[in-house]
């Protein structure tokens, strides 16, 4: 499935789930803040059963945290507006 969807998560912020553990588009993700945004990967991986939490994406003023569920797949949640309006222009970008 490469199909992703976008929302307001509980936090009240934005959040993008991949709805699949191995969507093309979650790497494509990883690699345009990573590489084109060179946002920086902090923290550690923690494995649960059905649930996980991947490094978060730091720049700047920006934490977007990332990790995987079994409802979401992997995902993707901002922690402020800054994040917000970025994770919807990624969401754009990566419907194309």
């Amino acid at each position: 499935m490469n199909k992703l969807s976008i929302s307001e998560a509980a936090n009240k912020h934005v959040t993008i789930d991949f709805n699949d553990y191995d969507n093309p588009k979650w790497s494509e993700a990883e690699k345009i803040l990573e590489v084109e945004l060179s946002f920086d990967r902090i923290g550690n991986q923690v494995a649960g059963i059905d649930e996980g939490i991947f490094p978060s994406f730091i720049k700047d003023d920006i934490k977007i945290d990332a990790g995987w569920d079994n409802w979401s797949g992997c995902y993707l949640l901002s922690t402020s507006k800054q994040g917000d309006e970025l994770l919807k222009q990624l969401a754009v970008r990566l419907s194309k």
